[in-house]
């Protein structure tokens, strides 16, 4: 066979066929590739506005919806002052026996949640359960009126109040910052500081049994006391008198009665008190009674003068019966005479048998003690 020249050259129609070709191919491709591009369509404006978010199923919804309502869970709770956000719920910790102190601190049965601590329940009725446990609030320093309400260093609980150490009540003393009778008070039984041993209570300033409390005398928390006259057990047990009233038959009154008036936080008879002759502050010299509001010599009747001193010979050990005739160890002066025990009237304090009556060292109850110069009458220091 012999070479064409003619077949060294592309005819025309053969080319224009080719370029067809090729475009239609351009064309396929271009196609495809706009039908699985990964990019999204854009979104309208009003749907972007809107907040809406596309779900699996391709409805979307608007952010809001029911599927969101309510508040958010992990916002922490706002809580009233005084409470504490416990779980779900604001709770005072102080009081709360579920969450006492702190959230989940749970109180037993028998307890109770006081200041934000558990403690154990049964104060008695006069009593209230603080932090430091069991205490009347009516004389606690640490707790005076109220649980936590402390009082200055300087003051001392009053009936509930704080006050100055001059204010205690009449017949009481100040003993370890608290107001406190002697002669009833077992952790200051007779002398302050002197505390009576568990299971005994407080008579006349003497430790002795519970049971040893007679009649009109009754126990409240321990102390023996009478109820016609406590202030703080006024009529029953708790019952306290407000300040700058005392306890009568068992009733809160005015502090003095006419024609009593109040000297040094003591109600006394102007006409009769050596004390306060005439006057409040107005003090008749030693071995000197007052008399109709004026100080003469000589001792109230039924006493006489030993030693520069006012006394009552029927029941002084030191001069009993007479001046100087003084009683043994274990002796004591009834009515004038020497004897191993105490006679009717007579009352046994740490230094024998006394009127509590008459007695400057246990004057209205045992130990208590009247100041220098003056006198015990009537159970009170003049």
């Amino acid at each position: 066979m012999g070479f064409d020249p003619e077949s060294r050259h592309v005819r025309p129609q053969q080319i224009k066929f080719v370029s067809t070709l090729l475009l239609a191919v351009a064309v396929i491709v271009v196609g495809a590739r706009c039908q699985t591009s990964s990019t999204p369509p854009e979104k309208p404006a009003e749907q972007e506005d809107a907040g809406v978010v596309p779900t699996d199923g391709g409805i979307a919804e608007p952010d809001g919806g029911e599927g969101d309502a309510g508040e958010d869970p992990d916002m922490p709770l706002s809580c009233p002052e005084e409470t504490t956000a416990c779980k779900t719920s604001c709770t005072n910790t102080s009081l709360d026996t579920e969450n006492c102190g702190t959230c989940g601190t749970r109180c037993n049965e028998d307890q109770e949640c006081i200041q934000g601590q558990c403690l154990a329940m049964g104060c008695a009725p006069f009593q209230q359960a603080c932090a430091t446990g069991c205490t009347e609030v009516a004389i606690d320093p640490a707790n005076c009126g109220q649980c936590g309400k402390a009082c200055s260093a300087e003051q001392v609980c009053v009936n509930g109040q704080c006050a100055e150490p001059s204010e205690c009540p009449p017949l009481s003393v100040l003993c370890g910052g608290k107001c406190t009778l002697l002669s009833e008070d077992p952790a200051n039984c007779g002398q302050c500081g002197k505390e009576c041993p568990a299971g005994q209570g407080c008579r006349e300033g003497v430790c002795g049994p519970m049971t040893d409390c007679p009649a009109p005398g009754v126990f409240c928390n321990g102390v023996c006391t009478v109820l016609a006259k406590d202030p703080n057990n006024c009529g029953k047990c708790g019952n306290t008198c407000e300040p700058g009233r005392t306890c009568t038959n068992g009733s809160c009154e005015a502090r003095c009665q006419a024609p009593a008036v109040e000297c040094s936080g003591i109600c006394t008879i102007l006409d009769a008190d050596p004390s306060h002759c005439g006057a409040c502050g107005n003090a008749c010299g030693k071995g000197m009674s007052c008399k109709g509001g004026k100080c003469e010599a000589g001792c109230e009747q039924g006493w006489v003068l030993c030693n520069g001193e006012c006394t009552e010979l029927a029941n002084d050990a030191r001069n009993c019966g007479a001046c100087g005739n003084s009683c043994a160890a274990n002796e004591h002066c009834v009515q004038g005479s020497c004897s191993a025990g105490c006679g009717d009237g007579g009352t046994l304090c740490s230094n024998g048998c006394t009127s509590v009556e008459y007695d400057p060292q246990n004057c209205g109850t045992c130990g208590n003690v009247c100041p220098s110069g003056k006198n015990c009458v009537q159970g009170s220091c003049r």
